[in-house]
């Protein structure tokens, strides 16, 4: 099999970097990469979902790991059970500190994986093996692990960042076409707040990207890793405000995703947050950004599939309620990233009544009377 790749390295902190490849058959690769790494590949943890898409995936990571395990994935895989299960199977293998433990799935199992190795000897080598572009360019990067405890989501958790991020586009060709669209809505929230170049990239080759034409979903993957990781560097465990910039359209995304009943997929609810979240900061600061914002999200047909009657059928005091419940909400006011024009920001906190107040409204107004 043909095998070619991009690498990119980043420093977060002193102890930690990543090691970023993206490109086909990568996997290939991957004992080299930990073996430069000085890291003995001791355990792959494989989704249940991603090892019946691709049944040769398992024998490919038996190539580079002393053992592979095929588990249980989505958010029922998020609790503190599996991440104990996982810890014991460590054990069992006797593992050291410098024995890496992979895991290729969507984000909720590695969610779990990576909070196991973060606290299994107070850590040992993390490898991500993203299955779907959402955690290439999203669930992989930036550190957050964490389990569900007592029916809330995240509780328990840990900043560890992975080592290697190995993403292999093989995986990219098998995603439903909803998904993949919808997943493209996290690439666009970077170029949005944080790169003009970015976005013109994204705008340039719609055409190849949507295809999903490799060298295109590449350098989308590639600079998207970059952007997201220059935020985290500056703000690694989500104190000074900075890494705030990543929760755009995810205010709003939230609350339509809890009261869809999820029926929206997530990047779907993050792209109407996102119009919603522009249409409203237009208001408030009297610019026009809603327009840049809707035409790309309109040109890349995130929104193809959602049926908005899930949407506009959410009561207003359910919407509140989400929005009130809010992870950002501090007494009565709220942090936000705000849109000031294409790759510029400001964190702001606004009285979090009106704000849900008002983005109901135009959602009401704006969104579901189309």
């Amino acid at each position: 099999m043909k095998s070619y790749y991009k690498e990119l390295k980043i420093t977060i902190l002193d102890e930690y970097f990543y090691h970023i490849i993206v490109g086909r058959n990568v996997l290939e690769r991957l004992k080299d990469f930990l073996r430069t790494a000085y890291f003995n590949p001791k355990l792959a943890i494989v989704g249940k979902g991603v090892h019946d898409n691709f049944p040769n995936l398992t024998s490919e990571l038996q190539r580079v790991f002393e053992d592979v395990m095929v588990i249980e994935d989505g958010e029922k895989s998020k609790e503190l059970e599996t991440a104990l299960y996982i810890i014991e199977k460590l054990w069992e293998r006797k593992a050291s500190r410098w024995d890496a433990i992979a895991c290729a799935s969507g984000g909720s199992l590695c969610d779990t994986v990576g909070f196991a190795a973060s606290i299994y000897m107070r850590g040992i080598p993390f490898v991500q093996i993203p299955t779907t572009l959402l955690a290439m360019i999203d669930s992989s990067l930036g550190g957050k692990t964490a389990v569900n405890y007592k029916g809330t989501k995240n509780i328990i958790g840990s900043f560890y960042h992975p080592s290697i991020v190995a993403s292999d586009l093989r995986f990219i060709e098998t995603l439903p076409e909803r998904v993949y669209l919808s997943s493209l809505a996290e690439a666009l929230k970077y170029g949005f707040t944080l790169s003009e170049d970015y976005l013109s990239f994204l705008v340039n080759n719609r055409k190849e990207i949507i295809s999903r034409r490799d060298d295109e979903v590449m350098e989308l993957v590639l600079r998207a890793s970059k952007l997201k990781l220059d935020v985290v560097r500056e703000d690694p465990r989500e104190r000074k405000g900075i890494r705030e910039v990543l929760n755009y359209g995810h205010t709003v995304g939230h609350a339509l995703e809890s009261g869809s009943k999820y029926e929206l997929l997530h990047g779907e609810a993050v792209a109407l947050g996102m119009i919603v979240e522009t249409k409203y900061y237009d208001k408030i600061n009297g610019t026009e950004l809603d327009k840049i914002v809707s035409k790309v999200i309109s040109d890349y047909e995130i929104l193809k599939f959602v049926n908005l009657n899930s949407v506009c059928e959410i009561e207003e005091e359910a919407y509140t309620s989400y929005i009130l419940r809010d992870k950002k909400r501090i007494g009565d006011r709220i942090r936000v990233p705000v849109l000031l024009g294409i790759g510029r920001w400001e964190l702001r906190e606004l009285p979090v009544t009106s704000f849900a107040k008002e983005t109901y409204s135009i959602l009401k107004s704006e969104i579901c009377k189309n």
